[in-house]
């Protein structure tokens, strides 16, 4: 591979988990603003200062003959229920998680894009408004390719 796979990878990420995504789950190709809505966010973690990828390329070996790239893929997964009790919000995220989670697991490698594609850290957090409730999970996407 000559080059980032970042633009690549992103692009693979987004059709991988359009296919996987649970009914009434938006995935967006970065920013979304939909307070209420139900979505994946894909390259953007839902802050204003947020960063869509961040990483760092080096030489493998000591001979300078492969070049590497490892970078985080930031996304925000929300889920609105009408309910106040968080729980549904709550459990309707963490199933679309599971379920985004196990595609990627499925297909760690993004079709040979890159060597390595894994959910890193993650956030939960969670509101509650007189309209009901909403769950929000920060995510980073672990990728190492060659460049």
């Amino acid at each position: 591979m000559s080059g980032s796979s970042v633009p690549d990878a992103l692009t693979a990420l987004v059709n991988l988990w359009t296919g996987a995504a649970p009914a009434g789950l938006t995935v967006s190709d970065g920013p979304v603003y939909d307070p209420k809505g139900n979505y994946l966010a894909v390259g953007w973690n839902g802050t204003d200062t947020a960063d869509g990828v961040d990483g760092q390329s080096g030489f493998q070996d000591a001979g300078f003959a492969q070049n590497n790239e490892i970078y985080d893929v930031h996304c925000l997964l929300s889920f609105h229920e009408g309910s106040s009790s968080p729980v549904a919000a709550r459990s309707e995220l963490f199933d679309a998680f599971n379920a985004l989670d196990a595609a990627l697991a499925a297909d760690h490698t993004l079709g040979g894009l890159v060597l390595m594609a894994q959910v890193g850290a993650y956030r939960l957090e969670q509101s509650g408004h007189e309209d009901g409730s909403t769950a929000f999970l920060r995510f980073a996407v672990r990728v190492q390719a060659w460049k």
